[in-house]
C-alpha cells in the first residue's frame, strides 16, 4: 500500500507542478493548489528520505517543463520570424510579377514596332526602286529630246 501511495503522490505532484507552470505562463494564480498539496502531504506520512526524493523529482520535473516551455517559446519565435520572412518574400514576388508583366508587355510592343519598321523599310525599298525607274525614264526622255532639238536646229 505504501508504494501505491507514493506513486499517487508522485502523480499528484506532477499534476500540480504542470498546473503551476501553466498558470505561471498564463499569469493566473491558484491559491487552492497549495492547500490541496498540504492536505495530501499530511495524509501520506512520508519519511524524510522519501520526501526529499519527491522534492528532487518535482524540481527535475519543473526544470524539464521550464526547458520545454523555453523550447516552445523559441519555436514560436522562429515560426513568427519565418512568417515575417514569408510575408516579405510574397511582397517581393508580387513586385517581381508586376515587373515581369511590364517587361513582357514592353517586349510585345517592341516586337510590333520592329515588325512595322521592317514593313516600312520594305515599302521604302520598293518606292526607291520605283523612283529610280522614273528618274531613269525621265533622263532618257530628256536626252532624246535634247538630241532631237540638236538635230532639228
Amino acid at each position: 500500500m505504501d508504494a501505491f501511495m507514493l506513486e499517487a503522490y508522485r502523480v499528484t505532484q506532477k499534476t500540480w507542478t504542470a498546473t503551476g507552470e501553466l498558470q505561471k505562463a498564463s499569469g493566473s494564480a491558484a491559491p487552492d493548489l497549495f492547500e490541496d498539496q498540504r492536505m495530501v502531504e499530511k495524509t501520506l506520512d512520508l519519511t524524510p528520505e522519501q520526501r526529499q526524493l519527491l522534492e528532487d523529482e518535482n524540481r527535475e520535473l519543473a526544470q524539464s517543463l521550464e526547458a520545454t516551455l523555453d523550447q516552445v517559446r523559441e519555436a514560436e519565435r522562429a515560426i513568427l520570424e519565418i512568417a515575417e520572412l514569408q510575408n516579405q518574400l510574397m511582397s517581393h514576388v508580387a513586385a517581381q510579377a508586376k515587373e515581369t508583366e511590364r517587361l513582357y508587355e514592353e517586349a510585345v510592343a517592341t516586337t510590333d514596332r520592329v515588325r512595322e519598321g521592317n514593313l516600312q523599310l520594305a515599302e521604302a525599298g520598293r518606292r526607291s526602286a520605283d523612283t529610280r525607274k522614273w528618274v531613269l525614264l525621265f533622263l532618257i526622255i530628256a536626252s532624246l529630246v535634247l538630241l532631237f532639238l540638236d538635230w532639228y536646229d
